[in-house]
């Protein structure tokens, strides 16, 4: 029997994918995407899906087996959310379309759930204390789904990118199936692995470091600002902020002998911002330079050949202060920022294939990206590992789970 699945919140294909590779035979009867550039790329790769715009409009709902998607993350991304509360936006209309899924499931009853979702999802909580992930799980739970999740880091199935997401499966429960969660594979993959061979390929970055000066490292006019910043006294001061003209110094805090060295910003309140020389950014990047690429559960991780330390009150480097390794792994791709590498001495960016790669999207077997730039790689960003839909699938939908 064909399986045929509905692709919710569909994107650029990731479910798609990760469903036809295993099952080439299955149908997708209908597609769910309302951006419009996400559409016709999702068209262009597979014209033969109807697909529909509005989810919330949606009326006319085909029969089928498998119900995948994956609803909006913003309401529940950690970008948007507090790391002490974790409470999500219960406000943000996004955050509850994950009931048009419960509205699709109880008309239809699909025998089978795949749903994703960022990480933060499994430990983000509502206003009364509970966990949101385990509402979500009752609401399908209620309608007659035996349902699990689980977070899987996309690195752990074969793409050298950092992407723990959510996972959630749901089986009906007059099947009496097990939900079963598919073993990581810990393959030793690289970005180097995955650019193309074109040295010249990508958008440039070195400029953006040629006569650029730190936010807030910096020397005092009389200390002499050619050695490293680390070796100085290490003042700190907001350049940005007109209205700032205090001058900071790091100083250690901690006892002699600590296991951990505690630092502080102190105030130097003998000193104004018009005594201050700031740091050559570049120098500062060759600083803290650092390649050591180490391995965790037989695979790469991520990175930082050149990375600015020490530049933010809270001591965490900004993401566009970082420049990564290519003999190690990517950080999460996200619809902005994308992260910059150091491709054998060479500073750019990923092109829109690379990104396509790093989420298992078949590029060299005919898969067709947007064709701006900015545009696919916003795709990738927002898009799931199809090599993790795959594991999923295989292990729970295929002839190889029962």
């Amino acid at each position: 029997m064909v399986m045929k699945f509905i692709d919710t919140f569909a994107g650029v294909g990731g479910f798609h994918l990760g469903v036809k590779n295993v099952l080439p035979d299955a149908e997708c009867v209908l597609a769910v995407e309302w951006d419009q550039d996400a559409k016709d790329t999702y068209l262009n790769n597979f014209p033969e899906t109807p697909i529909f715009g509005d989810i919330t409009e949606l009326t006319e709902i085909p029969e089928h087996d498998l119900l995948t998607g994956g609803f909006p993350c913003q309401p529940f991304s950690i970008n948007k959310q507090s790391s002490v509360k974790k409470v999500y936006d219960e406000e943000d209309n996004r955050s509850n379309l994950f009931l048009q899924l419960v509205r699709i499931a109880e008309l239809r009853k699909p025998k089978y759930l795949l749903f994703e979702n960022v990480a933060a999802l499994a430990s983000m909580k509502n206003k009364d204390g509970g966990l949101v992930i385990e509402e979500i799980k009752y609401a399908f739970e209620h309608i007659g789904y035996n349902v699990d999740y689980k977070v899987y880091d996309a690195a752990d199935f074969g793409v050298p990118q950092q992407r723990k997401r959510v996972f959630i499966i749901g089986k009906r429960k007059d099947l009496n199936e097990t939900i079963n969660w598919p073993k990581p594979e810990y393959k030793k993959v690289a970005v180097r692995d995955i650019l193309d061979n074109d040295e010249l390929v990508g958008k440039e970055y070195n400029a953006n470091l040629d006569n650029k000066t730190c936010t807030s490292r910096c020397f005092h006019k009389s200390e002499d600002s050619s050695k490293r910043w680390d070796e100085s006294n290490r003042y700190y001061c907001n350049r940005s902020n007109k209205n700032d003209d205090r001058v900071f110094k790091w100083v250690v805090t901690s006892e002699p002998g600590a296991k951990k060295i505690e630092e502080k910003l102190e105030l130097v309140p003998e000193y104004t911002k018009d005594d201050m020389v700031w740091q050559d950014k570049k120098t500062a990047f060759e600083e803290s330079s650092r390649d050591n690429n180490p391995i965790k559960n037989g695979r790469l991780v991520i990175t930082p050949k050149n990375i600015i330390m020490y530049d933010t009150p809270s001591k965490i480097s900004r993401q566009h202060e970082r420049i990564y390794s290519i003999d190690g792994i990517s950080r999460t791709l996200a619809t902005f920022g994308h992260p910059l590498f150091n491709v054998d001495g060479r500073l750019r960016y990923l092109t829109a294939k690379e990104s396509a790669r790093l989420q298992g999207f078949p590029v060299d077997d005919g898969y067709k990206v947007h064709q701006t730039h900015g545009t696919a790689c916003k795709h990738f960003g927002n898009a799931v590992c199809v090599n993790v839909v795959e594991a999923i699938v295989k292990a729970n939908f295929s002839q190889e789970s029962t």
